[in-house]
């Protein structure tokens, strides 16, 4: 059964992770350590070195790589909450996993505003499967953004007004939309939607919701999905070919080569 259109594990690990999201939101105890939250990590967090050193490796070769070295504070800001697995290394120091996945993710957001849009009108931002809120996190310290609206299952969403609030300059700016509370008017006018490794996991009419009701109104789009099988693909086709003629669509770009087909699809919606 499809947790509201979300069909990328197990049942038991889908609700597992919804009362660990759930359970971190309402319980300090929890909140501090979630994690190395049993029921939450088989989702987002954690990861052994290897994932340390691949996103490392991939933001040595990125464009931006001094824009990661001479902001290193601003990415490790998502490690002060929530006690996750830190590895070390000598030129940058202690990182999770999993901010140094959101930092790839994040410099290459940026680049891709910088070529084709404009950081400083980057004002209203959607995000789908944001998880706890941490490339946002990571992203408010780069982009001066009015709106960051997180849309995900209900029990994440508490988890993500739960971890903003311990940012005191994210006050009243990020939002949480429950996706099942997600219709046409949600939303009239979006600068960027982002969704890292989430539509590639929901049912194909899910993915044609959010691809009507949130990427639809942006002007720009930045999305990782994995076309490992032939319905991936079909549902990669049928939802791009779902935006219509007034978008661009790059999607020939691998987030890496060795270990994964992940793509990472650039969207832009002709002025």
């Amino acid at each position: 059964m499809a947790l509201h259109g979300w069909v990328g594990a197990e049942d038991e690990t889908l609700n597992a992770y919804a009362s660990a999201c759930l359970k971190a939101s309402e319980d300090d105890k929890v909140f501090y350590g979630f994690k190395k939250y049993e029921g939450y990590r088989p989702i987002l967090e954690g990861g052994p070195k290897l994932l340390f050193d691949t996103y490392l490796e991939h933001i040595r070769e990125h464009n931006m790589f001094n824009t990661f070295l001479e902001n290193l504070e601003k990415f490790r800001i998502n490690d002060r909450v929530g006690d996750p697995d830190l590895y070390s290394d000598n030129e940058i120091g202690k990182f999770s996993p999993t901010t140094l996945k959101f930092a790839h993710n994040a410099i290459d957001i940026l680049e891709y505003i910088k070529d084709h849009g404009d950081i400083n009108n980057t004002k209203n931002i959607a995000e789908i499967g944001g998880g706890y809120g941490g490339l946002c996190l990571i992203l408010s310290g780069f982009i001066e953004f009015d709106t960051y609206t997180h849309i995900d299952i209900p029990e994440a969403c508490k988890l993500v007004d739960r971890y903003v609030a311990e940012f005191s300059h994210l006050k009243g700016k990020v939002k949480t939309l429950p996706c099942n509370e997600l219709n046409d008017d949600s939303f009239s006018k979006l600068d960027l939607t982002i969704a890292i490794n989430s539509v590639n996991e929901c049912t194909r009419e899910t993915q044609l919701r959010y691809f009507s009701q949130v990427f639809a109104k942006s002007d720009l789009g930045y999305i990782i999905r994995n076309p490992d099988t032939q319905e991936r693909v079909e549902d990669h086709k049928a939802t791009i070919d779902s935006l219509g003629d007034n978008f661009l669509v790059n999607d020939s770009g691998r987030v890496e080569q060795a270990y994964s087909n992940q793509i990472i699809v650039y969207i832009k919606k002709e002025k």
